[in-house]
């Protein structure tokens, strides 16, 4: 009998980096990514795959993929709310496969905006339009990742692809020049913000504009989206005077989009003394989503990283 040991051991070191960020972005948790990698090599162990003289990377990636299904669908019946993906500015890059119809950029697809528009996807429809336009995996290999017949994989991917269409925050440029615009425009807003030039700051934002935030139910957050330019200059200029100068600020890229770390005097306990806070930019130049992460929970990474 083979002992598995060894070889799982160094298809771990192998695969690890690109099965987790694989399943970083199926779920949009950090510690939910590094648990379902660990039961994806301990599933190996336990039922591995009958040709153990070929590489464990395909079968590895097939397990992690289904196993992240799962827990999408678990997670969808505990909880409807919805709430903000982790943000991981060094999130790695998932295993491209191959190059059969790859649409999005991956450093894009670890970004708030990215990962937030995948969670209106059903988990299958999730995965078809990762294995296709991020990994590039011909519709014969994602449907064999899914288990799924062909045709059912071309319809997964042919209805995510309607649902990201009709998103307000994808379908924007991820070319350098772009996300060097945009990080100029968050910084001169959220600079303007910081020094209480509220009118800089609204003129910066577009006229739909979305501001979104996650407390994790642990700190104070709007429990629901705040739209249109009035408004979120409203509540973020209400916020500033509020909690006043920030002990500290970062500006940092997660998933090519600008963001800003705070560490924050809040005026009670009901408020959080960190945030993070990135944007997307829209076609115009003005901002148009900002997302605020606000749960100690999912800034420990922000720690943790160089």
């Amino acid at each position: 009998m083979t002992d598995l040991g060894p070889i799982t051991h160094a298809a771990y070191q192998r695969h690890k980096a690109p099965l987790l960020g694989h399943l970083y972005r199926m779920t949009g948790s950090v510690s939910d990514a590094e648990d379902l990698l660990s039961e994806t090599f301990q599933r190996t162990l336990e039922r591995p795959p009958t040709d153990l003289r070929r590489d464990l990377g395909p079968f590895l990636f097939r397990v992690a993929t289904r196993l992240a299904i799962d827990h999408l669908r678990r997670r969808q019946r505990r909880s409807a709310t919805v709430t903000l993906p982790e943000p991981w500015p060094a999130a790695p890059a998932p295993p491209l496969q191959g190059e059969a119809e790859v649409r999005y950029e991956t450093t894009e697809t670890a970004s708030l905006a990215f990962l937030h528009a995948l969670d209106v996807l059903p988990p299958q429809r999730r995965a078809a339009l990762l294995l296709r336009e991020v990994y590039g995996m011909s519709t014969r290999e994602t449907a064999e990742v899914l288990g799924v017949s062909e045709d059912a994989a071309k319809q997964h991917l042919a209805r995510a692809r309607k649902t990201l269409a009709a998103h307000p925050f994808t379908g924007r440029s991820a070319n350098a020049a772009h996300r060097a615009a945009a990080h100029r425009t968050f910084e001169r807003a959220t600079n303007a913000l910081m020094s209480g030039d509220i009118e800089t700051f609204r003129s910066l934002l577009s006229g739909d504009v979305t501001a979104l935030s996650d407390g994790g139910g642990v700190y104070a957050a709007a429990t629901t989206p705040v739209v249109g330019r009035d408004r979120v200059a409203a509540l973020y200029g209400g916020l500033a005077r509020a909690f006043g100068p920030p002990e500290s600020a970062a500006f940092l890229s997660v998933g090519g989009d600008p963001a800003l770390v705070l560490d924050l005097d809040p005026p009670s306990a009901a408020f959080a003394p960190r945030a993070l806070v990135s944007a997307t930019i829209g076609p115009g130049g003005h901002l148009r989503a900002l997302f605020t992460i606000l749960d100690p929970a999912k800034l420990t990474r922000l720690a943790l990283d160089p």
